[in-house]
């Protein structure tokens, strides 16, 4: 039987979903915005792509204040960790079992969310869950079952280039729509390109009619959807939105997008060449370091 040379079989790790070191920066900052931080409910525990110092270089880079602790190593931290460090007093997890250690054993799928857990959460994050989830109208209704008012619902989902990763590949307009249709605040809207450079740009018009068709295939070829909205006292889960685009072709209406909290950043190229960049940059530091010594 033929078989993928293995050259090509590795690649397939870097397609499994976790929150990425810029991912984390921005959420560092978007936490801030919080009037409580009690519990944050993660859709799965997340699996945590980077150190202490990863972060703190991507939070100085976004213009964020993340420091690493005495302590800190290279080795990827460890979502609980994590939380605490941003100040949440308990980190649960919700998962269709328990083999992952969840809290919170709940079929996404399904509407029957537990009572117990309605509204204990100040923070909902979902690092790479909800293309897995086949009824996202019931997600998104738990979601809005989890949050207490004023809390807040944090996505990063596959947009562009993951494709069969899982079932869907979500479009910025789909969150955005969604979010605005039932009150909810837009807190943050972003998508971010992951290779080969990573790149943040905001979410304020709408990219294939206003940008071209083509400008996914050329500026986002391995984009996510970074996405924040704050529950409020009038928010609800039941309304269906209709696709802004439609929306404003039905009613005539054109309002800017809000996005109160945009994210605009770039990193190294991904591949060889951004290799030899970061060899360069910590050559860099590295120097400087000992020139700093002396």
């Amino acid at each position: 039987m033929w078989q993928l040379p293995p050259l090509m079989t590795r690649c397939t790790d870097r397609a499994v979903m976790g929150l990425s070191a810029y991912d984390a920066a921005m959420l560092v900052e978007l936490v801030k915005r919080l009037p409580r931080r009690c519990t944050v409910v993660c859709l799965g525990m997340p699996r945590l792509r980077f150190s202490e110092h990863a972060l703190g270089r991507w939070s100085r880079r976004i213009g964020g204040a993340w420091q690493a602790r005495g302590g800190a190593t290279d080795r990827a931290m460890d979502a609980p960790a994590f939380f605490h460090g941003l100040g949440f007093e308990r980190c649960l997890a919700l998962d269709i079992s328990s083999y992952e250690g969840a809290q919170i054993i709940h079929d996404l799928n399904r509407p029957n969310l537990a009572e117990e857990h309605w509204g204990i959460a100040d923070c909902v994050v979902d690092a790479g869950t909800l293309e897995h989830v086949f009824q996202l109208p019931i997600a998104l209704d738990t979601i809005f079952k989890l949050l207490r008012v004023d809390g807040m619902v944090v996505h990063s989902t596959p947009s562009n280039g993951y494709l069969d990763h899982g079932f869907y590949q979500v479009s910025p307009t789909l969150y955005y729509d969604y979010y605005r249709a039932n009150q909810f605040r837009v807190v943050s809207a972003n998508v971010v390109n992951r290779h080969p450079r990573v790149r943040c740009e905001p979410y304020l018009a709408d990219i294939y009619r206003e940008r071209g068709a083509l400008y996914p295939e050329r500026h986002l070829p391995r984009a996510t959807v970074f996405f924040a909205a704050a529950k409020t006292e009038a928010s609800t889960s039941g309304v269906a939105p209709l696709q802004g685009h439609y929306r404003r072709l039905h009613d005539g209406t054109q309002a800017a997008r809000e996005n109160e909290h945009p994210f605009t950043y770039s990193g190294a190229r991904g591949g060889a060449l951004g290799r030899i960049e970061s060899l360069a940059v910590g050559a860099r530091r590295r120097l400087r370091a000992l020139l700093e010594r002396k």
